[in-house]
Order: C-alpha cells, then sequence, then structure tokens
C-alpha cells in the first residue's frame, strides 16, 4: 500500500510538475504577449500623438488660410469695386469725348457756313464797290 501510494505520489507530483511546466509555459507566453501588446499600445499611442500634433498643425494651417482667403476675398471686392468706378468713369468719358466730336462737328459746319457767308458778303460788297467807283468815275 506504501508502495502504491508512493507511486501514487510520485504520479501526482509527476503531474504537478508537468502542470506546473505546462503553467510557467502559459505564463512565459502571456508575459511575452503582454510585453507585445503593451509594446503596440506604446506604438499606437505614440502614433495617436503624432496624428494628433498633425491634425493641430493642420487646424492651424487651416486657420491662416481662411484668414488668408478672408483678406483675399475683402481685396477682391475693393478691386472689384474700383474696376467698376474706373468702368463708370470710362463710360463718363466716352460720352463725354463723343459729345465733344459732336460739338466740333457742328462747330466746323458753323464755321464753314460762316466762311462762306462772309466770302459772300465780301463778293457782294466788292462788286458794289466796284460799281459804287464806276458809277461814280462815269
Amino acid at each position: 500500500m506504501i508502495e502504491s501510494e508512493k507511486s501514487s505520489g510520485v504520479s501526482e507530483v509527476s503531474a504537478l510538475k508537468a502542470t506546473n511546466t505546462t503553467l510557467e509555459e502559459t505564463i512565459s507566453r502571456q508575459k511575452l504577449r503582454i510585453e507585445t501588446l503593451e509594446t503596440s499600445h506604446k506604438d499606437s499611442l505614440t502614433l495617436l500623438e503624432k496624428k494628433n500634433a498633425d491634425l493641430l498643425r493642420n487646424e492651424e494651417d487651416y486657420k491662416q488660410l481662411q484668414t488668408k482667403y478672408h483678406e483675399t476675398r475683402r481685396e477682391l471686392s475693393k478691386v472689384e469695386n474700383e474696376l467698376q468706378e474706373a468702368q463708370g468713369q470710362l463710360s463718363t468719358l466716352t460720352y463725354k469725348e463723343q459729345s465733344l466730336e459732336q460739338e466740333v462737328k457742328l462747330l466746323r459746319k458753323d464755321n464753314e457756313r460762316l466762311d462762306t457767308e462772309l466770302n459772300t458778303k465780301a463778293n457782294d460788297l466788292s462788286t458794289y464797290r466796284r460799281e459804287k467807283v464806276s458809277i461814280l468815275n462815269d
């Protein structure tokens, strides 16, 4: 009986040793897995922090671009208004130029008419004087 108990005890010890070895292997694998997961989490955390920093930088860049965009839109509106004013002034000047050209044409025609009238009167007066001189000489 002692033999069988001894044998049984030896069997149990062997089984416990085997179980212990299996458990130690499992613990070792789990520790390795935990280390791998911790490393992976650290890498993920580092990557997330980097992405967050990139997002913050991108947000700042976006705000600067928005500011530049609004400034540019204001400047563009100002330039468009100035262009409209210049086009209005151009229209006004074009109208004045056309009016003055018309006035110059009318003045030339009037001048031509007055020249013709003056020449006609001068001729008439010359004729009248010649007649008067010829009457006085006769």
